[in-house]
């Protein structure tokens, strides 16, 4: 054997195994369920009371309310869809969201005519399967955002552009009263402070409808039906979107130009709204 091999010493590995218990099974943790990991998340929520008062919130805005002026309460909802909740396998943030969907069911309960629709491109096999054990309709494809009965629909923290879109497809005043969203407030969108902040140009159906003040704080939010009856036809013409596209293709060409544009724009809008009227706030 030559010299230089001679120097190495040989070493045999051996293959590592698995601790396995009396009955020969591993005694590696055993990944937990998704119905496992949702019912984890469901103690702190009820210990903070957080599901209560989301549920209070739901059934206190079904009552009339006894102050002057107040808007005429949320129609009752028969159906309830379920979109952008993100996958329940994956975030503990959509565990807990979807918990306040088990709760809003259990809420409106023998009420719903149809089972309770969910859907968000982002689902795993995985979240079906367990969507479907829990006797949900969980779509594979995009929902029309179009509506025969009253929904609830439960929106968590979806983008700007699935709003604007949401009440473009149900720009009119028999569609509108249909719809009760759960979801970010409306409003908050024209504020400059919120992170989520735009101009009315790129969300134009947005900037229209949080007028109707159909909106609440919890962003519990519906058109009450004396906000859209003294509505002149006017105001519900389909707005052009594309011009306010075009214009935003001009910054840093004609910026003085297209801000002036916009602020044409807005006052258009905002003429053709009446005052904002006070806020109902849901607590």
């Amino acid at each position: 054997m030559p010299a230089d091999v001679e120097d190495f010493t040989h070493v045999s590995h051996k293959k590592v195994r698995t601790p396995k218990n009396r009955k020969g099974k591993s005694n590696r943790p055993r990944e937990r369920s998704v119905a496992e990991r949702v019912e984890a998340r469901r103690g702190a929520l009820v210990e903070s009371g957080y599901l209560a008062s989301c549920r209070e919130l739901l059934r206190n805005a079904l009552l009339p309310s006894s102050q002057p002026g107040a808007p005429s309460p949320c129609p009752p909802p028969v159906s309830l869809v379920c979109l952008g909740l993100g996958s329940v396998a994956d975030s503990r943030k959509s565990q807990e969201q979807f918990i306040l969907l088990q709760e809003l069911i259990a809420e409106i309960g023998d009420a719903l005519q149809a089972k309770t629709t969910i859907y968000d491109p982002v689902f795993a096999e995985e979240d079906y399967e367990y969507f479907m054990n829990e006797g949900l309709d969980a779509l594979k494809a995009e929902h029309d955002l179009t509506f025969d009965t009253v929904t609830l629909l439960y929106m968590p923290h979806c983008p700007r552009p699935l709003f604007n879109e949401l009440i473009r497809k149900n720009w009119d005043p028999a569609k509108l009263r249909r719809l009760v969203l759960l979801g970010n407030r409306l409003d908050m969108y024209d504020d400059p402070t919120h992170p989520s902040a735009t101009s009315s140009s790129k969300s134009p159906y947005i900037s229209k409808a949080e007028h109707l003040e159909a909106f609440n704080d919890l962003a519990l939010q519906w058109a009450p039906s004396e906000r859209i009856e003294g509505k002149p036809a006017s105001f519900w013409d389909e707005l052009d979107e594309s011009a306010a596209t075009e214009a935003e293709r001009q910054v840093g060409k004609a910026e003085n130009k297209k801000e002036d544009e916009k602020k044409r724009e807005m006052d258009r809008i905002q003429n053709e709204l009446v005052a904002a009227l006070s806020r109902t706030t849901l607590e």
